[in-house]
Order: structure tokens, then sequence, then C-alpha cells
């Protein structure tokens, strides 16, 4: 059974949430860094085959207060499909919806929606001189929007089910998992819009890091061909501009920070969750220890580019046999909010498969 379902281990993810009064937090946990910090959204993606909406959560880092629902408040209108992704770019919020077909533009400071672009698949998002650049999951593309009239401009035909891109010395790198079973990523040169070459890498790649110097591929693995467990353990690799790749750590969620690559092993067919971080100065890898660590079910990691603060979040819990947790992703789920040295800061609640914090 795996250590991570245990009653134990909830019963100590229970006990995190008891002490969440402000009393509490004061006499154990520490004080955040009182510079300014920006200020968090966390994007939760709903699911969209149960019919029930997506979130977005507004967190104030500094007086620790948490809002849910702020776009369906604001709006009057929910999040109906499946919001995979997004950022604030200048004065706007930017998120795709994947089952809606839209990227949705909104005021940063008050999730008003301003537009609806309507885009097959959207999917990831970036953005890089006054352009959107947003991978099309069903299409097999990445379009380039302005900005300054929110209009495709132009789009450039990657492999099958592009997903994560990053920007790197004027290229995108644009992650292919073809649905489990791709082994491409897509380099397109952003001067002229157009591929530059397609390199081969490990099966399904699903994301693409850059710390400005080095780029890291995140591949989701391969399966057996009875599905009795990995062919290929879920991974982290370094990504060479030829296309080599190393292996670094087994991982299923990361996120890239300040100086770190941060990651969370939690592969069904192993006995324990890993929690590490890859220092981006020589590549080594790293144990991580987050108090209150224990997480039954982590969905997704945030990094504050400002301050370092690592942000968890998680999917609800269900109970399926006595004694025996895992993922609910019909319930809401939370975050818990951390400093770099992994000690706990604060812990809210979030809506339903938490997938993306976004800072600004």
């Amino acid at each position: 059974m795996k250590k991570f379902f245990t009653y134990a281990l909830f019963a100590v993810l229970a006990l995190g949430f008891a002490s969440c009064s402000d009393d509490d937090n004061n006499k154990k946990n520490p004080d955040p860094d009182p510079t300014w910090v920006g200020s968090v959204y966390v994007l939760s993606e709903g699911s969209y085959y149960s019919k029930l909406d997506g979130d977005l959560t507004s967190y104030d880092p500094i007086a620790r207060s948490a809002v849910s629902g702020v776009f369906k408040t604001i709006n009057e209108r929910a999040i109906a499909g499946t919001a995979n992704d997004g950022l604030v770019y200048g004065s706007k919020l930017y998120f795709t919806n994947t089952d809606e077909n839209v990227v949705e533009v909104c005021e940063a400071k008050t999730a008003k929606s301003v537009k609806q672009i309507e885009l097959d698949g959207a999917r990831c998002i970036k953005a890089d001189g006054g352009y959107l650049y947003v991978t099309m999951f069903n299409e097999g593309k990445v379009a380039k929007i302005d900005t300054t009239n929110y209009t495709v401009v132009a789009t450039v035909e990657t492999d099958a089910n592009p997903e994560g891109l990053t920007i790197f010395n004027g290229n995108l790198y644009v992650a292919n998992s073809g649905y489990g079973y791709g082994n491409t990523v897509t380099v397109v040169d952003m001067a002229n819009f157009t591929v530059s070459t397609t390199l081969t890498v490990p099966t399904n790649p699903v994301d693409i890091f850059t710390d400005g110097t080095s780029l890291y591929l995140q591949c989701s693995g391969e399966y057996k061909a009875d599905w009795s467990g990995y062919e290929v353990n879920p991974a982290i690799y370094t990504l060479a501009i030829d296309g080599s790749t190393t292996k670094l750590a087994d991982a299923t969620i990361a996120a890239i920070g300040p100086g770190r690559l941060y990651f969370i092993d939690n592969n069904y067919y192993k006995e324990e969750q890993t929690y590490g971080y890859i220092d981006l100065t020589d590549n080594s890898v790293q144990s991580m220890y987050f108090s209150n660590q224990g997480v039954v079910a982590p969905c997704a990691i945030g990094v504050n580019p400002k301050n370092g603060d690592v942000y968890l979040t998680a999917y609800s819990t269900i109970e399926y046999a006595p004694g025996v947790y895992g993922a609910d992703y019909e319930g809401n789920g939370f975050c818990v909010r951390y400093d770099k040295t992994g000690l706990q800061i604060d812990q809210f609640y979030v809506g339903i498969n938490p997938g993306t914090v976004i800072f600004y």
C-alpha cells in the first residue's frame, strides 16, 4: 500500500488545517517576507466531464487572506471548461480554457473579463514582446496572439498534442506529448515564426523550463504494455539544443523558481512520495523537507519569483477503503504556502483540481 495513502498521514494533514488560525500561525509559522511580494491567483481546472466549474482564487501574501470564486463573482459567469494554464502579462491576466476553446483575457487587478479569444484546444501559454504564444492541443499548432488587439496573427504546426512551452535564446521550445506517446520537442524561430528543427526526446514530454541559461524537460513517462507500471518513469531531464537529454530525477510535478527547479515524484507505482529540487547552479539533486509534509494528493507547485516562496496545491481527498485515502477530483482543493526553507507560512482553500499558481 502506498505510504502517502495511510490514515496517519491524513491525520497530520487534518491537524494542519486545524491550526490555520492567525494565533497559531503567529506562534508556529515563520513571518512572511515584509517586503512587497506581489499577489497570487490559484487557477483551478474544475471537472469538465462531471460538469463542475473551474475557479479563480485570489490570495494576498501579506495579509494572508484568500478569496475564492472571484472570476464568477465579478463576471457573473463560471469558468465552465478546463482552465489549464495562465499568467499575468502587463496589466492583464490570461488563462487558457481547453474545453471551451478560448483564451480568457481579464484585468489582472480585478479579474474582470474583457475578451475571449477563440482558439481550438488552447492549452499552455507564454508571453514575450507584446505577444502571447499558446499551444493548441487539438490541432497540433502554436498560435501567436497580438496583445494590443487580441487577434491571432500567425500559427505554426508542431507535432501532435503540444503542451508546455518555454522561450529560450529567441526560440520557442514546445513539448509534444502525442497523447502520451509522443517523443518530440518542436523548436520555433520566433523571428519568422517557423519551425527550425524538431528534437527527439524521451516519451511523453509535457513541459519545458528555463532559467535563461539551460533547458529542462519534464516527461510523464511511458506505461508498460499491460499497464502494470511504467516502462519509463516520469522524470526531469536536462535538454541540450541538439536534443540530447540527461535524466536528473524521477518527477511527476515540477515548477521553476529562483535558482531551483522544484519537483515531486508522486508515482502511483512507488511506495513513497519524494520532494526535492534541482540546484540550477550545478544540476545537483537535493531532497526537500516541507513542514507538515505529507499532502495526500499533490496537484501543482508554484514558486514566487520575488522571494522564492513555494505554493503547493493539492486535491481534496476521499476514502476509497477504510484508512485508505486518495485524490477526490470533484471536491475543492487547498494550497499550502512555504518559505524557501520549507517552513509552512499559510494554508487556504481553493477550487476543484487546482493546477496553476500565477504570480504578479
